[in-house]
């Protein structure tokens, strides 16, 4: 069998091309992953969960969307969606749910926010945490709507 010298280039060109390929890794360190803060004039509390994404190679990685896939509930629990577009931290909320919005990774970490739950003063203490999904975060963040909201009804 003749060597074929074209198909071990071809060959040759796909394994370097697969190791030159982003490898995003995420990770989560304490304190800095999970932080609380004062917002609108300390009338409101806020603790947020994040995760940074790296990428450990040098071609950046393009239009990367993160999305939590919810593997199981509590028992009696009804749950209308099982995945969720999380939000990536220093971008625009857009006010809907399912709209990814896509970022690029080079060689700095991108961060990711995971989870989050909001306190106002004068006001019972939220139970949960609410997923950090673009919806959530445009509602929270402006006050006109936050007055009827509650972790159950979003």
């Amino acid at each position: 069998m003749p060597y074929n010298f074209k198909d071990a280039l071809a060959l040759t060109g796909a394994l370097i091309g697969w190791f030159k390929k982003p490898r995003l890794r995420i990770e989560f360190s304490l304190p800095e992953d999970l932080r609380e803060w004062d917002l609108l004039g300390g009338g409101r509390k806020q603790k947020v969960a994040t995760v940074h994404v790296r990428n450990n190679r040098r071609a950046t990685a393009e239009r990367c969307v993160a999305v939590l896939k919810l593997i199981s509930a509590p028992p009696g629990a009804t749950v209308q969606e099982k995945e969720f577009v999380l939000h990536w931290a220093d971008t625009d909320y857009k006010a809907h749910t399912n709209i990814a919005e896509p970022v690029d990774i080079g060689i700095e970490p991108r961060r990711l926010d995971m989870v989050f739950t909001v306190s106002v003063e004068g006001r019972p203490p939220t139970v949960g945490a609410w997923v950090a999904i673009p919806l959530a975060l445009f509602l929270i963040s402006s006050p006109p709507f936050w007055s009827g909201l509650s972790a159950r009804s979003v």
